[in-house]
């Protein structure tokens, strides 16, 4: 994974805006365990471009692996504003939620 984001870096040298290039940026950075730098990815194509469909749920996936469960609350909240039929986000914040009533709401759920 470190030479994919490696590629992807450097392939922002030549189209540092480029939303292909950013979303695999994101991608491999959260597969290679960087979820707080691919984080940083995404808020910048949500910035750029805020109707965009995938951007918030994989925003959502690494504040999650980030242990960062009130954050990822809100930007899934904010993808079902969006896309209320995005039934991937609606089943995770249901889930999420219904393991914190079920933990009385003091554990973090391991959902990933």
């Amino acid at each position: 994974m470190a030479k994919a984001v490696d590629y992807f870096s450097r392939a922002l040298e030549h189209g540092p805006e480029d939303p292909t290039t950013l979303l695999h940026l994101a991608e491999a950075l959260a597969q290679s365990g960087q979820s707080d730098e691919a984080g940083k990815v995404l808020e910048r194509l949500i910035a750029a471009y805020p109707y965009a469909r995938p951007y918030r749920r994989l925003l959502a996936i690494c504040y999650l692996k980030g242990n960062d469960e009130q954050r990822a609350r809100k930007v899934m909240k904010q993808q079902l504003e969006f896309f209320p039929e995005d039934s991937v986000v609606r089943d995770l914040l249901k889930k999420l939620e219904r393991r914190g009533l079920d933990a009385g709401g003091t554990s973090r759920p391991r959902i990933l």
